[in-house]
């Protein structure tokens, strides 16, 4: 009898919503590239995993997470964001909900 054991774990993605229009974002920096990307007013939307933080916020935006709660991330993961410093909070940022 053989019995094969797979740990599957899904690519980080970070989406990003604008005007009814949708655009995702794979590979190594998906936050910084969609962050990079957005406009005032824009939503992101974080999958589960680890994601690095942009150095700045400085715009208006909507960032949710997968969250943390076991109830919400049995099957997703948690979103854990990182960086190492601080994060500087701009003067563009205002209405940014997390």
């Amino acid at each position: 009898m053989v019995v094969a054991v797979y740990n599957m774990t899904a690519q980080k993605s970070v989406a990003l919503h604008r005007n009814g229009t949708e655009t995702i974002f794979y590979g190594d920096s998906p936050l910084t590239e969609a962050y990079a990307a957005s406009q005032a007013g824009d939503t992101l939307y974080i999958s589960g995993g680890s994601f690095a933080f942009p150095t700045t916020l400085d715009k208006g935006l909507i960032i949710i997470g997968a969250g943390y709660h076991p109830d919400s991330t049995s099957v997703t993961q948690r979103t854990y964001l990182t960086y190492v410093g601080n994060i500087i909070i701009g003067d563009s940022a205002s209405n940014l909900y997390m």
